[in-house]
């Protein structure tokens, strides 16, 4: 029965130790995890000049008015911009809408209404500009799914 008793309680205690180390792992792990926060303030970090990352900001079909988790990518784009000194060109696309005259007229007015966000929010325009080329996309894309290129001219 000793030795019976003895094997129980040495099997609770290798039992223990498996769970420590599995739990040990897990906080690891989770040390490693980045939020979608610092990942987005690391993308801005590494890139070089002439390179461009590209923002999902949801605008309306008709309006420039974006929501809450757009306003939220424009904030760590602000916090980015006040503590790095560089100089952004900020491209807006739209679904093709069939008309590319107007297409190009939205694009250009949503790169502005980024542009003046930025501003107010204490970023020198000097440092901002904007992209006209006038390219829209060439194939429908969800009405939801807008896209924002800042391009990074100068660091």
């Amino acid at each position: 029965i000793k030795e019976k008793k003895s094997e129980v309680k040495k099997n609770e205690i290798e039992e223990t130790k498996k769970i420590e180390e599995i739990e040990n792992k897990e906080i690891k792990e989770e040390k490693v995890f980045k939020s979608e926060k610092e990942i987005f303030l690391e993308n801005f970090l590494n890139i070089k000049e002439n390179e461009t990352i590209n923002l999902n900001i949801v605008f309306t079909i008709d309006d420039i008015i974006i929501d809450k988790r757009s306003l939220e990518f424009l904030e760590w784009l602000i916090e980015f911009l006040k503590t790095n000194e560089i100089v952004i060109a900020i491209g807006a696309y739209t679904e093709f809408s069939g008309n590319a005259e107007n297409d190009i007229i939205k694009s250009k007015k949503r790169s502005n209404f980024i542009k003046e966000y930025l501003v107010n929010n204490g970023i020198k325009k000097e440092r901002i500009k904007i992209l006209a080329s006038g390219k829209v996309y060439d194939k429908k894309i969800e009405d939801k799914d807008k896209m924002i290129e800042i391009k990074i001219l100068k660091k």
